[in-house]
């Protein structure tokens, strides 16, 4: 039904109508109307006719409505407030990220988004003091770069010699 749960339209949904009955109640054109309010394109009235008919088709427990429906305005309270922090805190990140060069070079890899970097930085610190930029690319692409077929004349190497050098350039061993 939902390609996912926390989606604009889906949410709006969640805190207006959570349970079959408050979709039943509202039918479609007052879940059609929730959407319309928020102003969201592409979600419509087929959308909406899914989402009535499946409510209508639903088991749907009707014992102990109130208390339901509290503990689920509590999660989506905590949801919402989880959502808010992991913002704030994103928002920090992309700061201090900013301040350093290297990070808009790991950024052009394929694969790798903000968190993935800033965590890299924060487990090995400023990676201009291991010179390895260069090298680490290539480590961070190789996943990527593994299914590239490769000739017979270049020598696969085995996981443990790809490990060992790793190890090496970035411990000196």
């Amino acid at each position: 039904m939902f390609g996912r749960f926390t989606g604009t339209g889906n949410m709006a949904l969640l805190h207006s109508a959570p349970f079959p009955s408050d979709l039943i109640s509202l039918g479609v054109e007052g879940i059609s109307g929730i959407w319309k309010q928020m102003k969201l394109c592409g979600i419509g009235r087929k959308r909406a006719q899914r989402i009535y008919e499946a409510a209508q088709t639903s088991v749907g427990c009707t014992t102990g409505m109130e208390a339901a429906r509290m503990k689920l305005q509590i999660l989506l309270e905590d949801y919402d407030a989880k959502l808010q922090q992991y913002e704030r805190v994103m928002q920090v990140v992309e700061n201090l990220s900013s301040r350093i060069s290297a990070v808009a070079e790991l950024l052009k890899i394929q694969g790798l988004g903000l968190a993935t970097v800033a965590g890299l930085f924060a487990e090995i610190g400023d990676i201009r003091r291991l010179n390895l930029l260069a090298k680490s690319k290539n480590w961070l692409a190789f996943p990527l770069l593994k299914t590239v077929p490769v000739s017979t004349k270049d020598r696969q190497r085995s996981a443990g010699e790809e490990d060992r050098d790793l190890e090496q350039s970035c411990f000196g061993q």
